[in-house]
């Protein structure tokens, strides 16, 4: 799992094969589909490009970082959520995001969640 990091360089989340999971609850808080991101409802909520994740005003959410993750963390449980989030998504409309250098005051978890 690759970890997604703030501003400081904190975890914030991890991807696994495309699948945002909360580094804390090891739950499944969104996914990105060709460089859109979605919140766990299926919701259209930022893209994801240029080793960054930017919210719907081109703020700042999370970087790539170089940390890796080798958690207990199910393969399979993390794949069937994935694949549940996967055809919740009706609308995969997404609009053009213009990023800004601003980081986000809001954690990725918590924009993702809200």
């Amino acid at each position: 799992m690759k970890a997604l990091v703030n501003q400081a360089g904190s975890v914030q989340a991890f991807v696994e094969q495309h699948i945002i999971l909360d580094p804390e609850a090891h739950s499944t808080v969104g996914i990105i589909l060709g460089g859109c991101v979605f919140d766990s409802h299926g919701t259209y909520k930022g893209k994801c490009f240029n080793g960054a994740v930017y919210g719907l005003k081109g703020e700042k959410l999370a970087e790539m970082g170089t940390t890796m993750a080798t958690d207990a963390v199910s393969i399979q449980e993390v794949r069937k959520s994935g694949w549940e989030l996967v055809t919740s998504i009706h609308d995969h409309k997404c609009s053009w995001i213009e990023p800004t250098t601003k980081w986000s005051r809001q954690s990725l978890i918590s924009y993702l969640n809200n």
